[in-house]
């Protein structure tokens, strides 16, 4: 997924949470965990984890298993550790200038997939909507 693809989805998903926000502007803390949470499934681990290996050679294949053991492993860590809103994008935030981000991304990169850099942006603006 571009740039331009992840921004657009990106915008998209603030909008309709935008929507969702005015109507129930003082969402609970739990609401606001799963929305953030589902953001980062669709945006970026979702994807990746679905990317079809057929589509790489083999020297690519065996990049795209580390980097989906790596995602899922990731993912439940989200999903499982971080408990509240808060402590999602405090951690999403942590994990964008780890050394192990920066290995990941090049891998990622290199298969033409999401990095969680890339939707930075519309991520916060999602955690200002949900008054995160």
């Amino acid at each position: 997924m571009g740039e331009e693809e992840a921004g657009a989805l990106g915008e998209k998903f603030n909008e309709q949470a935008g929507m969702a926000s005015r109507r129930h502007d003082m969402a609970s803390e739990e609401e606001k965990r799963a929305r953030l949470i589902e953001f980062l499934d669709k945006m970026v681990f979702d994807p990746v984890l679905r990317a079809d290996d057929s589509k790489y050679d083999k020297n690519d294949r065996k990049k795209l298993a580390d980097v989906k053991r790596s995602t899922e492993n990731e993912k439940r860590r989200f999903h499982d550790d971080y408990r509240s809103a808060i402590a999602v994008k405090q951690n999403y935030l942590s994990d964008l200038n780890s050394q192990t981000a920066a290995k990941k991304n090049k891998e990622l990169e290199d298969l033409g997939l999401p990095r969680m850099y890339q939707i930075r942006d519309d991520f916060l603006k999602l955690c200002d909507q949900i008054h995160v």
